[in-house]
């Protein structure tokens, strides 16, 4: 072949001419490079070797380091056993110290031994230094230097003076415990003193490195520089590290000696000393058969030419003739290969025409027809990336880009973005297409810019008059745009409009069937779907999986008190909250109302989705307690969550919801703001629950509930100033149900607010007759927060009021502190109208909730009533004391008088009246009484008071 080359070749006197041009060109440079680069190769590996040298002695210096520092450590522990009374003889078979210690004894001044293992030739020859940090209590290591063998290594401590003597602890150091290092080590490692006494080195080199000089290592600093030495007709590149041992063991420094063969360590120029001729001739030999192609290239433009016609007539479109003469048969191949493009480009894009006419008839999947078109787009126009933006919501600029990442134009990744006001202007009021030139930030066009785009060709996608996105094409070069190419995408970017509408319309349709229109999420059709398809998978896997059943505490008197437009704005930033706090795939959907759902999948075992599960509802409630501003109010909510597990719970969709719900509903009796894992015992509580609401629906008309009465004390007087009115219930079959059962039950059902109505004039008609008879009493009366929102309250007061003709003064209203701290504006509103009724309130189980003495000042309130858990411990417990002390204080700092419920004993009667608390109420003054037995019980202590009876 190369003489066929040169054969055609040298024919012409210019082409033999140019090859010894190239030649000489070519020669001189290689030779001068080689050489330069020999000489910086061998300069550099000399520099490298000895830094590594350096860095491994110094890695070697402190192994050895921190072992002495560990026979430090250890032999510690013996002298402080020692000195404790434990015997020697306790360590004599210690494996560990065996193996680290060759010798383990004690010597005293005069030389006596007291050997405890092993056998030393040790001489006492310590220096006044060394005995003076030995009387220190520091460690002092010891260099024996014998001149008939190695030196050996103690490690000494003092124990004690003993009848003024002292004893030290001796320790010869195992020679293989504190060089076998256990790291890989070069071919010469020596350990030496500084009187150049070798310690340890490589067996092969311990005669001669025992008489090496030491003092071409500088040993007057830390680190010796790296040098040549020969041993045995070898030179050797080395390198000596100073391990400092003064400041710790007070011993001279020792020197880290590492080396290798300087033929091992240079061994890459000694290849490359080999190499290098046949390199330049390699080189020569590529320059002379390149030329030879190069000069041979201008000669077969013509074969080229004819080679790309035949492609062409075969339908190959994309295989351009090449031809770099810079002449005719150049500007000939150029005008030959734009027809070929052109050709190629018409039968693309009719190609893609039919594709996108065909996915309009067929396919519904918005990102099924995005894909076809990003991978055949740039067959029309040559473009790096093709881009297609949809547009969700013009309004807000929301946007999803559609955009390749590769070269192949297979990889589509997919990102929302947010258009701006003035893009969507720009886009809108372009006549065909927009052309972007590198520098013109656009929020769409950021991506592409990443991947190192410059010019950009914008198109916009109208559907029904109404943007609907964009098309773009992205270039790393800037193009000349053929006219007849613009037209045509712009031709796609109308049909394109047409398949996104049709496709959008089947969406719409789809998500409109399985997603809530309020949250976006899920809705329970798809939820039961993707369930019992998990349910199916988990049968055939012997997988877990668990239902979370998520309802909102008391929306019922948001939706009320705030309307359902409020009520809505909550339940979607609900929803948007559960989103962040479950797994991407996971299962959130909206049930209903203010119930959500969480199913959670492909779980291996129970304690795995127990845990996952309680971390999860941990997560939601803890997000969900957070207080958030909604239409600039402060919106505090809770929920309660119930947790049902397949199959330990239930095997079907019905049956795991059903018990969630169960265990929801026990989350809510627990006081809300939990969750609970059902329990098969759960379903008999909600059947009680159940029936329990049943019967509560026919208790105030069948006469079955009534009212009790528990007086308060008047501190400083001593006399009763009124009484706090219960509601109990007496169940001709069940007997008397307490309140914590059916007072929860009357809320969720709104049975509270007729109830409540009816306690509220049954205590005022009652108080009327004690008034008539001469007591003054005020009768305090619990509100609850559903009476509280209720529209017409105001209205039903003042009809209870004056049909019981009852003077409002002697009213007391008692409200929560959530029902403070909840819609805090209107709470104000509704007190300061309580206020201009003359109606008392007061502030009930002050303590247990949310509300601080900043909002209390605001409110138009007139007393405190401590929680009882504060007054059960007040008497031995002085954190209770010092809270019901400030809370009193703070009262009257603020004109509110203080209600102590609860008290029991008289120490806590004392200790309240002590700390100058207003009233009191619990059993110790009377346990609660009917209206007869409360008559009674105020002809006997209304006028002198109940101090008596205490």
């Amino acid at each position: 072949m190369f003489g066929e080359l040169s054969e055609n070749v040298f024919k012409s006197k210019v082409a033999k001419r140019i090859f010894g041009l190239f030649i000489l060109a070519a020669f001189i440079p290689i030779i001068l490079i080689s050489f330069i680069s020999f000489n910086y190769i061998s300069t550099q590996l000399d520099k490298e070797t000895k830094r590594q040298l350096y860095r491994e002695s110094r890695a070697a210096g402190l192994l050895i380091f921190d072992r002495l520092t560990s026979l430090d450590t250890n032999l510690n522990i013996i002298a402080s056993e020692l000195r404790r009374g434990v015997s020697p003889t306790s360590f004599e078979k210690d494996e560990w110290l065996q193996s680290i210690f060759n010798a383990l004894f004690i010597i005293d001044e005069k030389g006596n031994w007291e050997r405890i293992f092993g056998f030393s030739e040790f001489k006492n020859e310590l220096t006044e230094r060394q005995i003076k940090y030995l009387k220190e209590g520091e460690t002092v290591l010891h260099i024996s230097t014998r001149a008939d063998e190695l030196p050996n290594l103690f490690m000494i401590k003092n124990i004690e003076k003993k009848e003024g003597q002292l004893r030290y602890l001796v320790g010869e150091i195992s020679g293989d415990y504190l060089w076998d290092l256990g790291i890989y080590l070069p071919e010469v490692f020596c350990v030496l003193t500084k009187k150049k006494y070798a310690l340890h080195c490589s067996n092969s080199y311990k005669g001669g490195f025992a008489s090496l000089d030491l003092a071409q290592t500088s040993t007057s600093s830390d680190t010796g520089s790296g040098h040549s030495w020969i041993f045995e007709e070898q030179e050797y590149v080395i390198h000596t590290w100073s391990l400092f041992l003064d400041a710790k063991f007070h011993a001279d420094n020792l020197y880290i000696l590492f080396g290798v063969p300087q033929r091992t360590a240079y061994s890459i120029i000694s290849g490359y000393k080999s190499v290098f001729p046949k390199a330049i001739l390699a080189s020569i030999f590529l320059v002379v058969l390149l030329s030879i192609s190069q000069i041979r290239k201008h000669l077969i433009p013509l074969e080229k030419l004819a080679e790309g016609t035949m492609k062409v007539t075969q339908g190959v479109f994309n295989k351009p003739v090449v031809i770099d003469s810079g002449d005719e048969f150049e500007e000939l191949a150029h005008s030959f290969n734009n027809m070929a493009e052109k050709i190629d480009g018409q039968i693309k894009t009719i190609t893609l025409l039919a594709e996108i006419d065909r996915l309009i008839l067929s396919s519904p999947d918005t990102g099924f027809i995005i894909e076809t078109l990003i991978q055949h787009l740039h067959s029309i126009m040559d473009a790096s990336h093709v881009g297609v933006v949809t547009i969700e919501n013009i309004t807000e600029g929301v946007a999803t880009l559609h955009i390749n990442i590769d070269e192949e134009f297979k990889k589509i990744e997919k990102m929302q973005i947010i258009l701006t006001r003035n893009e969507i202007t720009e886009i809108k009021l372009c006549n065909a297409y927009l052309i972007f030139n590198n520098g013109e930030e656009r929020s769409y066009l950021g991506r592409t810019g990443e991947l190192g785009d410059v010019s950009y060709l914008v198109y916009p996608v109208y559907i029904k008059s109404q943007l609907a996105g964009l098309i773009f094409l992205g270039s790393r070069t800037r193009p000349e745009f053929d006219e007849d190419e613009l037209n045509k995408i712009k031709e796609l970017s109308q049909r394109v409009a047409v398949a996104l509408s049709n496709a959008a319309w089947e969406e719409m349709l789809y998500h409109q069937a399985h997603y809530d229109g309020l949250t976006g999420l899920p809705n329970r059709f798809l939820f039961r779907d993707r369930v019992a398809q998990a349910l199916e998978y988990a049968n055939r896997s012997n997988f877990l999986m668990a239902v979370l059943f998520i309802d909102l505490d008391d929306f019922k008197g948001i939706n009320d008190s705030l309307g359902h437009v409020f009520g809505d704005d909550v339940l979607k930033h609900t929803g948007k909250l559960l989103t962040t706090c479950v797994r991407s795939y996971d299962t959130i959907a909206r049930f209903g109302g203010d119930e959500f759902v969480v199913m959670i999948s492909d779980v291996e075992t129970l304690d795995k989705i127990i845990s996952e599960t309680t971390k999860l509802s941990n997560r939601i409630l803890e997000n969900i307690t957070k207080p958030f501003v909604l239409n600039e109010r402060d919106i505090y909510i809770t929920s309660s969550i119930g947790i049902a597990i397949y199959p330990r719970d239930g095997k079907t969709f019905d049956d795991l919801l059903r018990n969630a719900d169960t265990a929801m509903y026990r989350a809510k009796a627990r006081g809300r703001g939990n969750f609970e894992f059902y329990r098969e015992a759960y379903n008999a509580n909600a059947l009680e629950r159940f029936e329990l609401r049943n019967e509560l629906r026919n208790a105030l008309d069948k006469n079955e509930l009534s009212l009790v009465y528990q007086p308060k004390l008047n501190c400083r007087t001593g006399k009763i100033t009124g009484a706090e009115v219960l509601l109990r219930w007496d169940h001709p079959k069940m007997g008397r149900i307490p309140p914590d059962k059916f007072i929860s039950l009357a809320e969720e059902t709104g049975l509270i607010v007729p109830i409540g109505y009816w306690v509220l004039e049954t205590a005022c008609a009652q108080n009327r007759i004690w008034l008539e008879k001469g007591f003054e009493l005020d009768i305090a009366v619990n509100l609850s927060p559903e009476q509280f929102r209720q529209s017409d309250l105001f209205e039903k007061l003042e009809s209870i009021l004056k049909k019981t003709s009852m003077s409002p003064k002697y009213l007391e209203l008692e409200i929560t502190e959530s029902i403070t701290i909840k819609d805090y504006d209107n709470t104000i509103k509704v007190l300061d109208k309580f206020r201009e009724l003359d109606i008392s309130i007061s502030i009930d189980d002050f303590g247990t909730g949310y509300s601080s003495m900043a909002y209390l000042q605001k409110l138009s309130i007139d007393r405190l009533k401590i929680d009882q858990s504060f007054i059960q411990n007040v008497s031995s417990d002085s954190d209770s004391v010092a809270i019901v002390k400030a809370i009193i204080a703070m009262s009257h700092s603020l004109n509110l008088s203080v209600v102590a419920e609860g008290v029991e004993t008289e120490d806590q009667y004392n200790l309240l009246k002590e700390l100058d608390c207003d009233e009191l109420q619990g059993n110790l003054i009377s346990y609660p009484l009917d209206s007869a037995e409360f008559d009674s019980y105020l002809y006997e202590n209304y006028a002198h008071g109940n101090e008596k009876a205490l």
